[in-house]
């Protein structure tokens, strides 16, 4: 077996445990994240659970490959949820946060406002794209006529 070849497979290794190893990392964060919220109330975690159902939704709407709502939604959702139950947890008192009709209007506003990123973001890059295409032709447009001006009709006609 060629040295080079034998390098290159075990960066390649390398490579490869690194990214299992960032994955365990962020695994074991979530998962003691759950552990202290369970730990405090099972109600906070049922909470959890059930806020993140749009983060669901959006995975299994979307096409295999894409993660551009399910980013969107979930970063959206868990940075309102975080919030409300570490605030729940820190004040001490068991708050009822699946009744809460405050807490709900604030989950399901932050999913909408998700999925509204989601589906303007494209329409927004168009029409931002095509200004600018509109620019770049009104300004070569201004340069033809000049040219015309300088060297005669005959340019513009090409």
């Amino acid at each position: 077996m060629n040295v080079f070849a034998f390098r290159a497979s075990a960066n390649n290794r390398s490579a490869s445990r690194a990214g299992t190893n960032g994955r365990a990392a962020i695994a074991a964060v979530v998962l003691g994240g759950l552990i202290v919220i369970a730990a405090s109330a099972l109600s906070y975690l049922v909470f959890l659970v059930l806020a993140t159902l749009p983060i669901v939704a959006a995975s299994l709407l979307e096409r295999p490959g894409q993660r551009q709502a399910t980013v969107s939604v979930a970063a959206l959702t868990m940075s309102t949820v975080i919030p409300l139950i570490l605030g729940a947890i820190a004040s001490g008192s068991e708050r009822d946060l699946l009744r809460s009709p405050t807490a709900w209007t604030f989950v399901v506003t932050s999913a909408c406002i998700g999925f509204g990123i989601y589906l303007m973001l494209p329409v927004l890059a168009v029409w931002v794209e095509d200004m600018r295409a509109n620019a770049r032709l009104r300004k070569l447009r201004e340069r033809q006529q000049a040219l015309a001006a300088d060297w005669g009709p005959e340019v513009v006609k090409r």
